[in-house]
């Protein structure tokens, strides 16, 4: 078992056991029937190859021994996937102008960005609309959006980090959660999921509380009456708490998928989206000296060989390869040197066996892909792609906590995969997607967001207006959410409505597969951009500054510095002290992200005879029949 977390050996701690395939999973069970040390959690059943134990932390090695057994994983707390970002800026309707933040009059007033810059129901006559200093206007007034499809009998389901906080139960009545046509019903489900233990997954029980605040602002802006895409979509919520780890919900998920009934109104059963909302951030694990690195490759470029000099300040055949340097003090010496980073360097085997047999039972699964910036790939090819350090000692940092930690020395060659995912992210059986911005000006991703081939498509983050419980106004909770955490329920969003207009034109249900093609089909094509070719930089990773002076004022106060220019981030940047690094982490490259943000169609129009919006001045151009007229398709 890979020990993240240190235990004393009398300690009871939970684990999930992968089993070799055609292994006698009730024989298995009860072989430790005797064993005081070992005890039954849960029968992971959609999965006959994975149960949860309670074990003794003494007992595990032993338990890892065992002929029948591929791996033992021990449940560790995931984080959230959100970032609060400062500038706070949205669209308005009905003449509110105060951006929601002020504590007079209806937060109900406001809608967020993603209806301009998703759909195309808003045309601006004032410039772009954003939140960028370049942006012409941080609103809109008086705009309206309308739909023929609002995720109508779709259910949606968060899976969250955190617990659940009594004190918003009065949420589910609020605005956002109710049903458009009726408001005296809530939209807002809660559950006594099966077989989970926690508190926060036996909502009933529990006085009928469900939502967590990064819950409320999750299903706010995929589900919100007002601030999300999915109107109509019933909402659900489950809880990585008091012991209930990511296998088990999900099998319970899937257990709860499996008993639904058809819906009286279409004939159909209700398809299932479940938004990832949990991260581990294991994607930058460690740090080591560039060259402490031998050679780097992958199966495009092959192998690049450290030159007999070092490798100087020409980063391209790690930047060739989505690998990103940045100068990192040590801590005893006080130097600044160039270094590169690595993921833990394995990922949740359980939770892949899980994540599949989701999607294998018709589960939409749609990701946040975390907030620290890691450029990965998906898992089946992730391993392509590598670094060797030198064959003597080495050094290495640990740095997933943001500590500013004293190298240790390891030697022997090693392997290092920099672009490995640990999960949930990185499965070709999901969706995973990215935060870009809420900026018509300059359309790239959030620094913060984690990025890469492994991305399927991107959602809007930082200054997204949710009900998300940051103020009180006369109308409830309201504020601003971001971090994958909102990207990818805006992308769930715009998936129920796609989900509810193929059941009304199919009479069936999109497999999961389908859903995956309409997102990306129906994408904003090359709408996110790197940050550099937007701005003037000045500086290229071919001939980086070697003495730490360039962007701004030089080196930074931090533990780990960039180059950093306004709006502008090229290198890497982390503040230390922020817990896990979530949000601290910076990038400005797309490292190779897909460039597609999620779109909806609200019109209805056939997008292949239309270049979209057209423009604010010069020409208007006719909209031609077919894409040889004029220009490609947007």
């Amino acid at each position: 078992m890979h020990k993240i977390i240190q235990h004393s050996d009398d300690d009871i701690i939970v684990v999930d056991v992968v089993l070799k395939k055609g292994t006698d999973e009730a024989a298995f069970i009860s072989s430790f029937d005797s064993i005081p040390e070992v005890e039954l959690k849960n029968r992971i059943s959609h999965i006959p190859t994975l149960v949860t134990f309670r074990v003794k932390y003494s007992y595990i090695d032993t338990l890892e021994s065992h002929s029948s057994v591929v791996s033992v994983e021990e449940f560790t707390p995931p984080v959230e996937a959100s970032v609060t970002m400062s500038n706070k800026k949205v669209i308005t309707k009905s003449g509110d102008m105060d951006g929601g933040i002020s504590q007079s009059g209806n937060g109900g007033n406001t809608i967020p960005l993603q209806f301009y810059l998703n759909s195309d129901l808003m045309v601006s006559d004032i410039g772009t609309i954003g939140v960028s200093l370049y942006d012409d206007s941080s609103s809109l007034p008086d705009q309206t959006y309308t739909s023929e499809y609002a995720g109508e009998n779709v259910d949606i389901v968060t899976m969250e980090a955190g617990v659940i906080d009594t004190f918003f139960t009065p949420m589910r009545t609020q605005a956002d959660f109710v049903d458009p046509d009726d408001s005296t019903q809530s939209r807002a489900i809660p559950m006594n999921w099966p077989d989970l233990e926690g508190t926060s997954n036996n909502q009933i029980t529990n006085n009928n509380a469900m939502f967590s605040a990064h819950g409320a602002g999750v299903l706010s802006v995929s589900c919100g009456n007002i601030c999300g895409y999915a109107k109509k979509a019933s909402i659900r919520s489950t809880y990585l708490s008091d012991g209930d780890g990511p296998t088990e919900v999900l099998n319970a998920l899937v257990a709860w998928h499996n008993s639904k009934t058809p819906n009286s109104s279409t004939g159909l059963v209700n398809p299932t989206i479940i938004i990832a909302e949990y991260q581990w951030l294991y994607g930058r694990y460690y740090a080591y000296p560039i060259d402490d690195i031998e050679s780097v490759e992958d199966e495009v470029l092959g192998t690049t060989t450290k030159p007999s000099g070092g490798w100087g300040t020409d980063f391209t055949p790690f930047t060739d390869r989505n690998i990103y340097p940045f100068r990192k003090r040590d801590k005893d010496s006080g130097d600044y040197q160039w270094v590169v980073t690595s993921s833990i360097g394995y990922s949740f085997y359980g939770l892949e066996l899980a994540l599949e047999a989701a999607w294998d039972a018709g589960i939409i699964l749609i990701n946040a892909a975390g907030n620290n910036s890691h450029v990965y790939r998906k898992q089946n090819v992730a391993h392509k792609t590598k670094m060797t350090t030198v064959s003597g000692s080495w050094s290495r940092w640990y740095i997933r906590n943001g500590a500013d930690e004293s190298a240790t020395t390891q030697s022997g060659t090693t392997i290092l995969y920099p672009l490995a995912p640990y999960g949930p992210e990185g499965y070709d059986k999901s969706i995973d997607v990215a935060a870009s911005t809420n900026s018509e000006k300059y359309q790239s991703l959030d620094g913060y967001s984690n990025r890469g081939p492994g991305i399927d498509i991107c959602g809007m983050g930082g200054h997204t207006f949710a009900a998300y419980p940051q103020y009180i106004k006369q109308d409830g909770y309201w504020g601003f959410f971001g971090g994958t955490s909102c990207a990818a329920p805006t992308v769930v969003g715009i998936a129920a409505c796609m989900i509810e207009k193929y059941m009304k034109l199919n009479h069936a249900v999109p497999t999961p597969d389908q859903v995956k093609s309409m997102l990306i089909a129906e994408s904003r094509k090359n709408a996110i951009k790197n940050r550099d070719s937007q701005e003037a930089v000045g500086y290229s990773w071919s001939n980086v500054f070697g003495d730490g002076s360039g962007y701004g004022s030089g080196i930074p106060n931090s533990s780990f510095v960039a180059y950093t220019g306004v709006s502008t981030w090229k290198f890497l940047l982390l503040q230390t002290g922020n817990g896990y690094g979530n949000g601290a982490w910076n990038l400005g490259e797309l490292a190779g992200t897909p460039p597609n943000r999620a779109f909806w169609n609200a019109k209805g129009f056939n997008r292949s005879q239309t270049l979209g919006k057209r423009p604010l001045t010069g020409t208007l151009y006719p909209r031609p029949r077919n894409l040889g007229q004029a220009g490609t398709r947007s």
